[in-house]
């Protein structure tokens, strides 16, 4: 990651993380030694362990994989203290974690404890850091696979959770090829409701109907944006409603054919609103850093020319009181 001409130059600028999932953060480094202590896995999940994601799909088949590997208070401690540690060494000053809340009782981790234990753990791992661990908050994910009951249970947490000051805000993802937003709507109504804010994967793949009906309900921020239509495209420049910018991933899953010809790109020159996030460090094999180079690369930007991109990001953020 490191081989960049901008690099150390780019690593030098405070960064602000806002599109972040937590599993899929967790570098490879610790998930092989997670898997070497003591976890059962076949010889087909070690292998699928070691190689690099191919394509959309085959990120969503890494999940259950992680999943198995992050279970339990002290497993999920080290994963915490994984990505703080990656995310400081990019100068990361601020950074929004997402996940859905887990119920694993064999590991003495509920799906109420779930949050609880990731805030011990930031709590934990910032004494260790001090000034050099970013400013960590917590977004709650809605699976958009996992149905209606699943979501009306997390939705709830999130908003408790939310009001003890634990969470910051919703995420609405998962496969994009399954379910559809128009059926969570009033879910994320009562939310908004209670004060959460939200940030919404839209257009990761061709699916107008999803598509306007997200830019229809208007969350805080979204996700992507790579699948547009011109009318939806326009639409979304006149709603400036911020877009969270995931090159290396938004390639890998072949929602672009390039960076070249990614959606940032008529976005910036619109002047709209983006920001740039890693989306699954550990899975796309990219840090905060390198997502600024290939940035620099795409629209042929200067390091000076860079720095208010980066710095703009900081009024994107839910987590305004952490």
């Amino acid at each position: 990651m490191t081989c960049h001409p901008l690099y150390e130059a780019l690593n030098k600028i405070p960064k602000y993380e806002l599109h972040a999932h937590f599993t899929g953060s967790v570098s490879r480094s610790l998930l092989l030694h997670l898997a070497a202590q003591g976890t059962r896995l076949t010889a087909m999940e070690r292998k699928r362990l070691e190689r690099p994601v191919q394509d959309l799909q085959d990120c969503f088949s890494m999940f259950p994989l992680l999943h198995k590997l992050i279970r339990g208070r002290n497993r999920l401690h080290l994963a915490v203290e994984d990505i703080i540690s990656n995310f400081s060494q990019t100068n990361c000053r601020y950074l929004e974690l997402r996940s859905g809340p887990k119920d694993d009782p064999e590991h003495g981790v509920s799906f109420e404890d779930y949050f609880f234990v990731l805030a011990d753990a930031v709590a934990q791992t910032s004494q260790l850091w001090g000034e050099d661990a970013p400013r960590v908050a917590w977004i709650v994910s809605v699976d958009r696979a996992k149905g209606i009951f699943y979501a009306e249970r997390t939705i709830k947490l999130a908003c408790e959770l939310y009001k003890k000051g634990f969470v910051c805000g919703l995420d609405f993802s998962g496969d994009p090829t399954v379910g559809d937003f128009k059926e969570y709507r009033k879910l994320f109504d009562r939310a908004r409701d209670q004060g959460l804010p939200a940030t919404i994967h839209i257009a990761e793949v061709p699916d107008a109907v999803d598509t306007e009906t997200i830019l229809e309900y208007g969350p805080e921020r979204l996700g992507h944006a790579c699948c547009l239509s011109p009318t939806q495209f326009e639409a979304l420049l006149q709603s400036r409603i911020p877009v969270e910018i995931c090159l290396s991933s938004n390639l890998v899953t072949a929602a672009v054919e390039s960076y070249e010809n990614h959606q940032v790109k008529p976005l910036m020159a619109a002047g709209h609103p983006v920001c740039l996030a890693t989306d699954d460090f550990a899975l796309f094999e990219s840090d905060l850093t390198m997502e600024y180079c290939r940035l620099a690369d795409a629209l042929q930007l200067t390091v000076e020319e860079i720095k208010p991109i980066a710095a703009q990001a900081e009024q994107f953020i839910f987590g305004q009181d952490v």
